[in-house]
């Protein structure tokens, strides 16, 4: 097996009723809670009933990418650079979307005390929460794909033509538009797929400048 491969529990989402829950395998549930699956169908689930997988890793991606693109026209230039990683997925488990309560339950915004599941909010993407939630330990359910798509820089710029320039003693003026991660492709549902620290919830800055070249 490749290092920190996945060892998961298959699971069929939340339960919405309890004639849902008795129609799997007894698990000791109620209504927003995750339904795991019996994989070895011996009427249990345990440990026993996590799947491996080889597919990726968890701590690191398999694959590293990057591009580089840089064009110029009639004193306009752009320069581009995107960069990526493929072949990792982790569990989607921060201390923001913790479900135990209420030592280790804190939000930072509405949405984050809204997300849980209860009667009112049956779409909700987190389980109930408990006093005790069993609901957070390693299923399919919070396993994200953290490959990535990101345009790392994006700079474009204009040269002004030196019959221009030279009236005012400068040989070359240039004047820019520079940005730094302009968006991420990505299904990752946190904050930032880079991220490995659950407690690590700044997310990714977009800075963005202007600027100008003069030569003498």
């Amino acid at each position: 097996m490749p290092y920190d491969y996945g060892y998961t529990y298959k699971d069929v989402g939340i339960a919405q009723s309890y004639a849902q829950i008795y129609a799997n395998t007894l698990q000791w549930l109620r209504p927003g809670d995750l339904i795991r699956v019996d994989v070895n169908g011996d009427g249990i689930v345990d440990g026993s009933d996590r799947v491996a997988s080889t597919g990726y890793q968890r701590s690191s991606p398999t694959t590293n990418f990057g591009l580089n693109i840089q064009m110029a026209w009639k004193g306009f230039d752009v320069s581009m650079l995107f960069q990526g990683t493929a072949g990792r997925k982790d569990y989607w488990i921060t201390n923001f979307n913790t479900l135990n309560i209420p030592i280790s339950r804190y939000a930072s915004t509405v949405e984050h005390v809204n997300n849980p599941w209860t009667y009112n909010n049956r779409n909700a993407l987190w389980p109930r929460l408990d006093l005790s939630s069993s609901n957070q330990a390693g299923s399919e359910f919070w396993l994200d794909n953290l490959s990535y798509i990101r345009m790392k820089n994006l700079m474009v710029g204009y040269t002004l033509p030196k019959q221009w320039t030279t009236r005012f003693f400068v040989d070359n003026l240039r004047i820019y538009y520079s940005t730094e991660n302009l968006f991420t492709l990505t299904k990752f549902r946190g904050l930032d797929p880079e991220k490995t620290d659950r407690g690590d919830m700044y997310p990714l800055v977009n800075s963005h400048s202007f600027g100008i070249t003069i030569g003498f």
